[in-house]
């Protein structure tokens, strides 16, 4: 009877172990993102993070939609631009998330905590739209609206709708629409008329020589003289005008318009690290992130109304610009 008894004893003390041993997280993170900032966030981020948590990261890349409808398999985290951000939370993609894990959660401003709890995603680095041009064949630029100046026919480079930027130019070119309604009073609801801002976009169209969909050839486009102008973001800015001292970087006096890259944990993470990784990003970016509390014209993107109309948009913006 005893011998009986031991023995189901140690049965059932192995059965408890295999159990626990189910439900130990990985040591190791799998991370969906961006492919074009693969190298520098390998360097700033994985690396440095990895070595401290002894761990590995595994990545996969793609495009934002791609990588959002293929999320449910073996993946923790997800780094998407901000309107596929609105998109995945709203789709329930992500997990719910309990802000007191996040002890850099405090050093987001009060607009991008806003951020975090309607998308349950952090943002974790902010990208700014503005301005580089060739100093000796356009002279200074200070204003969006010079964008549409007969004297730029057939000189101007514009992200297409699809890039990163894509929302931004959107309502940027509005913004020029809205500046000179010079007897209204302009309500910032963060939403988009499409009959008048496509009615700029198509009176820019004559000065349109290339729509991008990669920076990476602007530089030299700028540097021959194939284009005097291109809309760009701030990193890519700098780091063009870096390279060389005729071009120039700037951020046009009226409006700022702004978009996040943001990071969630997916529904089905079974790391213990995921929490551990957002606090991460939060703490390298916040040079980065400060900058938005410096902003006194920051324009508002309802995220939400863009992406419930943005198919129509991209059918009338292709019609326009091809």
């Amino acid at each position: 009877m005893m011998k009986k008894r031991i023995g189901f004893i140690v049965i059932l003390t192995t059965i408890v172990l295999l159990a626990s041993g189910c439900t130990q997280a990985k040591d190791d993170l799998t991370i969906s993102t961006f492919k074009n900032s693969s190298r520098q966030e390998k360097r700033d981020i994985w690396e440095p993070f990895s070595k401290k948590y002894d761990l590995t990261i595994k990545t996969e890349f793609g495009n934002d939609k791609e990588r959002l409808e293929n999320s449910d398999a073996g993946i923790d985290i997800i780094e998407l631009l901000q309107k596929d951000a609105v998109a995945g939370n709203k789709e329930a993609r992500f997990k719910k998330l309990d802000f007191s894990k996040l002890k850099n959660f405090g050093l987001l401003s009060k607009q991008q905590q806003k951020i975090a709890k309607e998308t349950n995603s952090i943002p974790y680095q902010v990208k700014r739209l503005g301005v580089v041009y060739n100093a000796n064949k356009v002279g200074e630029i200070y204003s969006w609206d010079q964008l549409w100046d007969a004297g730029l026919e057939s000189s101007i480079a514009v992200p297409n709708i699809t890039t990163e930027l894509g929302p931004q130019m959107l309502y940027m070119v509005q913004g020029h629409y809205q500046r000179k309604q010079v007897t209204s009073v302009f309500v910032d609801t963060g939403q988009l008329d499409s009959k008048t801002m496509f009615m700029e976009l198509n009176n820019l169209k004559p000065n349109i020589l290339k729509v991008y969909d990669d920076p990476n050839g602007l530089s030299q486009m700028l540097k021959s003289g194939e284009i005097y102008v291109a809309v760009v973001d701030d990193i890519v800015g700098q780091k063009i005008q870096k390279a060389n001292p005729n071009i120039k970087f700037v951020f046009p006096k009226e409006d700022d318009y702004i978009g996040y890259k943001t990071a969630a944990i997916l529904k089905n993470s079974e790391s213990d690290k995921d929490y551990q990784y957002l606090d991460f990003l939060i703490e390298k970016n916040q040079n980065n992130l400060k900058q938005v509390d410096r902003l006194q014209m920051l324009r508002k993107i309802d995220y939400e109304f863009l992406n419930k109309h943005l198919t129509g948009y991209t059918k009338e913006w292709n019609e326009i610009i091809n």
